[in-house]
């Protein structure tokens, strides 16, 4: 029984440029699982930690690549809990010291009738204070907190489509905390 230490340690000083320093191929593999990590009484640990790259890290670097290949089906990633989840993010990405580039970037250029980002959540088990989108720009004075473009002719039924038809009573758009003063608009529509 280990308790401190490492069951397994791979290590190199040289400037390693193999095909991989720790393989497992599983081709033929149909169905089961190519690597398991188990840690079932984890509280404050890590089951899997990657570091690399600090400030060497170029633009074609990365830590976790995934290549689904020509997959129609499937997940590449799937992140699941069964407890009443009350933390900061199931899913947390940081970047706090970044001034330009992008945070989380989605490219789905073949899209039809797909959907790029599709969040589900709540039913009637949502409150006053839920909120399936939560955009805070914190003391920010410029910028826009939600932008949407097209540079096609768009003949469509609407950029931002917000549908309640069962609402009787309530909000569908509401704008608050607007103070007011010289250049102020709750909305500003322009056209042409």
């Amino acid at each position: 029984t280990i308790t401190t230490g490492a069951a397994l340690n791979l290590s190199t000083t040289a400037t390693y440029t193999g095909g991989g320093f720790f393989n497992v191929a599983l081709d033929g593999a149909t169905t089961g699982i190519g690597q398991s990590i188990s840690t079932a009484l984890l509280t404050t640990g890590t089951a899997l930690a990657i570091s690399g790259g600090v400030a060497n890290l170029l633009a074609g670097g990365e830590l976790i690549d995934l290549n689904m290949g020509a997959a129609t089906a499937g997940n590449g990633l799937n992140i699941t809990t069964t407890g009443a989840y009350t933390g900061t993010g199931l899913l947390t990405l940081t970047g706090d010291s970044a001034t330009t580039g992008i945070g989380q970037s989605i490219s789905m250029t073949g899209l039809t009738t797909g959907t790029a980002l599709g969040i589900s959540a709540g039913n009637t088990a949502l409150l006053a204070g839920g909120r399936l989108l939560n955009l805070d720009l914190g003391a920010a004075t410029v910028g826009a907190g939600q932008v949407i473009t097209t540079s096609g002719v768009y003949t469509g039924a609407g950029l931002l489509d917000i549908a309640a038809p069962l609402t009787t009573t309530g909000t569908g758009i509401n704008i608050s905390n607007i103070t007011g003063g010289t250049g102020s608009e709750a909305i500003l529509l322009g056209t042409g």
